[in-house]
C-alpha cells in the first residue's frame, strides 16, 4: 500500500539522520556567504545559480551536478534561459561532478572537506521529474538529501539547508478540508497521486524532524513556475508551453475554470536570496505562491492576444479536439500537437471543468514565505506582459511560429 511504503521510508530514512550532537555549534557568518548549490543545470537550477552569482552578499557557489562535462552543460542551461553564459567562467563559481547519493557526494576527500570548512548554504534542487516512476525508484535521491543534510550539520559553520519540494504534495487535498498549512504535518492521503510527489512528502517529513531536533533545515514548497519576468523563458517541456502549441495546431485555446497561482521563476530566485540573506532563522517549511493569484480566463485571454487573438473555447470542447486526433496520431501529429503524449492529464483537466470540480481549488497558507521575503510580499500581479513575454520567448527558441500568418488551422484539422 502506498500509504505503508511512504512510512517505511521515512522510518527508514530517518535513521539515517545526522542526530543533534552531530551538529556543528560554529556561527554562520553574517556576511560573505557561501552556498552549495545542486541542480543548477535544470531550468529552475540556472536561474537560481544567476541570482547568486550577481549577489554581492555571496562570495562563492559551489555548484554539484551529477552529469559528466558539467561546465558545458551548464552554460546550455544558461543560454536556453536566456542568461550569461559567462557566468560559467565567473571566479565566484566552482562546478563539481558528483553523486549526492554518496556519503561523501562522488568528491574528493579534499573537495568534501573544503566544504565542509566554507559552506553555509546548501540549496538542494536536484530532484527525478518522472510522474511514472514508483517510490522506490526515487529512493536514492532521498538518500542524498540525508547526505547532504548530514554535510550541513557538520559543517563549519552550522549551514543552513534549503531543500526544494512541490504543491504537488497536495494535488489531491479536499477543499473540505480548509486551507492546506504551511507545514508537513497534514494528510498523506493527499500525495498519493504520483511517485514523484510521494517521495516530496517522504522528504518534507524528514526535513520536520530534523529541523524539530535543532537542524536548521527549511522545505521550499514550490507552486507552479511560470516563464521569467525579464526575458520570458519557459522550458518548452513543460505542460502550458505544450498546451499553448498544441491549441495552435488545433485552432483553439482551452478556458480553464480556476485560479492562478503562477510565480515567475526570476521572482523565485530573488525570493530564494532574501530566504539566504535573512539574519532571522527559517521556519521549517515556505509555501512559495503567488501572493496575488489570477483567473485563468484572464491569463489565456492575453496569451490568445499574443497569438492573434486565436478563439478560446471551453475545455471539454477543446480536449475533444486533441481526442479526435489522438486516435489515429501520426508522427507528424505528435510534433505538431504535443498534448497528444500527455492525454491523461489533459483528460482529467476537461473532466474537471465539464464536472465543476476546477472551481474546487484548495487555499494555501503562505504567511510564512511573505515574511522572510520582501520580494514575494511586493510582487505584482501576473500580467499581459508577462503572457507576451512567454508567447515571444517561445517564438524565438523556435518552440511556435514566429509569424502571425503562420498561426492558422492547419487544412487537416
Amino acid at each position: 500500500m502506498p500509504l505503508s511504503e511512504m512510512n517505511d521510508m521515512i522510518a527508514k530514512y530517518s535513521a539515517r539522520l545526522p542526530l543533534p550532537q552531530d551538529a556543528s555549534v560554529g556561527p554562520r557568518p553574517r556576511e560573505e556567504l557561501v552556498v552549495l548549490l545542486t541542480g543548477s543545470t535544470g531550468a529552475l537550477g540556472a536561474d537560481f545559480l544567476a541570482a547568486l552569482i550577481g549577489n554581492n552578499r555571496v562570495a562563492h557557489v559551489y555548484s554539484l551536478n551529477r552529469s559528466p562535462n558539467v561546465v558545458d552543460r551548464q552554460r546550455v542551461a544558461l543560454e536556453r534561459r536566456e542568461l550569461d553564459p559567462g557566468i560559467v567562467l565567473s571566479k565566484k563559481l566552482t562546478s563539481l561532478e558528483g553523486d549526492v547519493s554518496k556519503a561523501d557526494l562522488g568528491l574528493s576527500s579534499e573537495t568534501f572537506d573544503e566544504l565542509k570548512r566554507t559552506v553555509t548554504h546548501i540549496v538542494h534542487n536536484a530532484w527525478r521529474v518522472n510522474f511514472n516512476a514508483p517510490l522506490s525508484s526515487f529512493g536514492g535521491y532521498i538518500e542524498g538529501t540525508c547526505n547532504l543534510l548530514r554535510l550541513a550539520a557538520t559543517s563549519s559553520h552550522a549551514a543552513q539547508f534549503l531543500y526544494t519540494s512541490s504543491l504537488g504534495i497536495a494535488q489531491g487535498w479536499r477543499v473540505e478540508d480548509g486551507i492546506v498549512p504551511e507545514n508537513a504535518h497534514w494528510r498523506p492521503e493527499a500525495a498519493l497521486t504520483f511517485g514523484y510527489t510521494r517521495s516530496k512528502y517522504v522528504v518534507e517529513h524528514l526535513l520536520s524532524k530534523a529541523a524539530k531536533s535543532g537542524l536548521p533545515a527549511t522545505t521550499l514548497r514550490l507552486g507552479q513556475v511560470c516563464g521569467s519576468s525579464a526575458t520570458g523563458a519557459w522550458p518548452t517541456t513543460e505542460w502550458v508551453p505544450i498546451l499553448v502549441k498544441s491549441s495552435i495546431a488545433l485552432g483553439c485555446l482551452p478556458l480553464h475554470d480556476t485560479i492562478l497561482y503562477w510565480l515567475p521563476s526570476d521572482t523565485l530566485a530573488a525570493a530564494l536570496l532574501d530566504y539566504i540573506t535573512t539574519q532571522e532563522p527559517l521556519p521549517e517549511l515556505l509555501t512559495i505562491i503567488h501572493p496575488r493569484p489570477i483567473a485563468w480566463k484572464d491569463i489565456i485571454g492575453s496569451i490568445s492576444d499574443a497569438l492573434g487573438q486565436l478563439p478560446i473555447v471551453s475545455f471539454p470542447e477543446w480536449f475533444a479536439k486533441l481526442e479526435a486526433i489522438s486516435k489515429n496520431a501520426s508522427a507528424e501529429d505528435l510534433e505538431r500537437i504535443p498534448a497528444l503524449k500527455l492525454m491523461p492529464f489533459f483528460r482529467s483537466t476537461a473532466h474537471e471543468n465539464a464536472t465543476g470540480r476546477s472551481r474546487m481549488v484548495p487555499k494555501f497558507e503562505s504567511k510564512n514565505a511573505q515574511k522572510f521575503s520582501e520580494t514575494l510580499r511586493n510582487e505584482p500581479p501576473v500580467s499581459h506582459e508577462h503572457a507576451h513575454a512567454w508567447v515571444n520567448y517561445w517564438k524565438r527558441c523556435g518552440f511556435i511560429p514566429s509569424q502571425s500568418a503562420e498561426l492558422h488551422i492547419n487544412s487537416k484539422l
